[in-house]
């Protein structure tokens, strides 16, 4: 891996550590509007949304068109490819031991999106 992938996939895990999200699909929920794949990631002014894009496009990822979130930006990837593939790329740490609410390990997020993923619940 090059230097400058290096250093996009560290940014990526990141912001994602710090104040990303992810969203997938729920198979049990087809009323609700929201069932899309994403992965969302904040940028904290424009040259910072202008470096998140382009270490995006550096990692092959199509990202969607950013909005504007309280005082930065959000950057969208659309998509259950890009949603695997981002998890499986960036393997973020354990939430519990970064700052703010403590969310599921890596482990149990992947068995409850597979859960979701076959319809199991």
């Amino acid at each position: 891996m090059k230097a400058k992938e290096r250093k996009a996939k560290a940014l990526l895990r990141e912001r994602y550590e710090r104040r990303g999200y992810v969203r997938y699909k729920d198979a049990v929920a087809k009323g609700i509007k929201r069932t899309g794949w994403e992965v969302r990631l904040y940028a904290y002014d424009r040259t910072d949304l202008r470096r998140l894009v382009a270490a995006l496009k550096r990692l092959a990822f199509r990202p969607g068109n950013a909005y504007a979130k309280a005082p930065g930006w959000i950057v969208p990837a659309y998509g259950r490819d890009q949603v695997e593939r981002f998890l499986d790329m960036i393997q973020p740490a354990r939430k519990a031991e970064l700052p703010g609410p403590p969310r599921p390990a890596l482990d149990n997020r992947r068995a409850k999106l597979k859960r979701k993923r076959t319809g199991e619940m």
